[in-house]
Order: structure tokens, then C-alpha cells, then sequence
């Protein structure tokens, strides 16, 4: 069985629904090795040719310590950037730096890589941007991933989800939004977010027919969500701190 092969009977293990997991296979193993990475992801290695069913059996019986060790790994890898609101500052959108410049204009908006914004500009304003401009993005994105795994275009929103970076609602109504804050990495790795909730929409539970479906559109689902994961975790969630430094940090909120 290859590496697709055992990622989909895993689908059945009971792994925690927001994990980021892989799979490795290799003549040179023996056993079934797990690694809780830095990131907080877990990689699975398997040697050549061991049944699904014992993969699928091993894992299982290590549930409890897979969820403590990838929690625990997850908490202490998160490095969320603080931002200081001044000329010069950074502020990436779809993969790219863009930077901040500081003027007498009303609002924000971006021209080319800077992002203009009011000399009192707040957190707020600049979240705002982010929520308003992915907005856009994900109206021209979400359609096309809809079509290609072959259900309607639900209503789409952006905001602060927490630590999920998409949720669906499936139903007559079904909706997808995304976090603010995802809109900072590149597409690639949103587009990632995008079909897992779009494929939420025709199988609401994780499991290999999920898998199947989302790995039609990305055979490398698993590897993206890897990196997702490590990338994520350094991405600016809204804390800003004085220009002078020395007040601590505040919260967007």
C-alpha cells in the first residue's frame, strides 16, 4: 500500500478533526514510529507493506498520547508576531509583505505592496482591512474550488474564528467563512482551508471519502496542511505593541 493508500484508512482512526497529520512510508522500518513535530502537527511513519488494519490499530491505541504531545507541542511553538504600528512595519497578505506607510488619508487600502493607512491607525482598522480585502479574494476563490468538487457556492464571511482558520455550516443554508488572519499566508495554503470546508459541504465528518475528495483536488492535502501548520503559528493575530516599546502588549480586542 502506498502512502495515499494507508492517509485514507487513517481517515478511521479517530485522530483529533484539527490535527495536521502525514504519512511516510519506508523499506528501511520495522515498527510504526509517531513524532509530535514542533509545530504541533504529527507525522506517521510506516514501514513498507504492514496492513492498513494494524497501521489503523497502533494508532488508535495511541490516541491520548498523540492529542497530549501535539497540544502540548502546539502551545509552546505558537510565536504570533506583535506588530508596531509605524512606517516601515509589515504586513503580509496573500503571501507577500506588504508594507505600512502612515499619511493624512482616511481608511485603509492597498496600493501596490504598501498598505496606506491613517497616522492613527489602530489594530482595529487594519484587522478591518484584512476581514474586508479577503472578503474579496475568497469571492473570486471559493467558487472555483466549488465547482470542481461539485456543490452550489454557499454564502461566504471573514472574521476572528479563534484557532480555527474555517468553519462551514452544511444545510440549506450552508455557509463557509474564513479567519482574517489566514489571508496572510499564501494562496496555496489558503486555498487549502478553502477546500476542506467546501468538501465539508458534501461529507460533514472527516473520513476517507473525505480524504478521497479532497485529495482530487490536492494529492499533497496532508504535506500543505504540515505547512500550514508551521506557518500559521507565526502569523500576526492583532497584538500591537507602543512605538516607544515600552508598555507591554495590546490586544486588538
Amino acid at each position: 500500500m502506498d502512502r495515499a493508500g494507508y492517509a485514507r484508512a487513517l481517515a478511521s482512526a479517530g485522530l483529533p478533526e484539527e490535527l495536521p497529520w502525514r504519512v511516510t512510508v519506508s523499506s528501511r522500518r520495522r515498527t510504526i514510529g509517531l513524532t509530535a513535530e514542533p509545530g504541533g502537527s504529527l507525522t506517521i511513519r510506516i514501514p513498507e507493506g504492514m496492513p492498513s488494519d494494524q497501521v489503523v490499530q497502533a494508532v488508535t491505541r495511541r490516541l491520548p498520547w498523540i492529542a497530549r504531545a501535539t497540544r502540548r507541542n502546539a502551545e509552546t511553538a505558537a510565536a504570533h508576531a506583535t506588530k508596531e504600528l509605524i512606517d516601515g512595519e509589515n504586513f503580509p497578505f496573500l503571501g507577500r509583505n506588504r508594507q505600512l506607510v502612515l499619511s493624512a488619508r482616511a481608511g485603509v487600502r492597498l496600493d501596490g505592496d504598501r498598505l496606506l493607512a491613517p497616522v492613527h491607525v489602530t489594530a482595529a482598522d487594519i484587522i478591518g482591512w484584512y476581514a474586508a480585502a479577503g472578503s474579496d479574494w475568497l469571492a473570486e476563490r471559493a467558487p472555483q474550488y466549488c465547482s470542481r468538487l461539485g456543490v452550489p457556492p454557499p454564502a461566504l464571511g471573514v472574521r476572528d474564528l479563534g484557532r480555527r482558520w474555517g468553519t462551514c455550516a452544511p444545510g440549506a443554508s450552508p455557509r463557509l467563512v474564513l479567519h482574517w488572519a489566514v489571508f496572510q499566508l499564501s494562496a496555496q495554503l489558503i486555498d487549502v482551508v478553502i477546500v476542506h470546508e467546501v468538501a465539508h459541504l458534501v461529507h460533514p465528518k472527516h473520513g476517507g471519502a473525505f480524504e478521497r475528495l479532497v485529495g482530487q483536488v490536492f494529492p499533497d492535502y496532508r504535506d500543505r496542511l504540515t505547512e500550514l501548520t508551521e506557518q500559521g503559528r507565526r502569523v500576526w493575530m492583532g497584538d500591537v505593541r507602543p512605538a516607544d516599546g515600552r508598555n507591554g502588549l495590546h490586544s486588538a480586542s
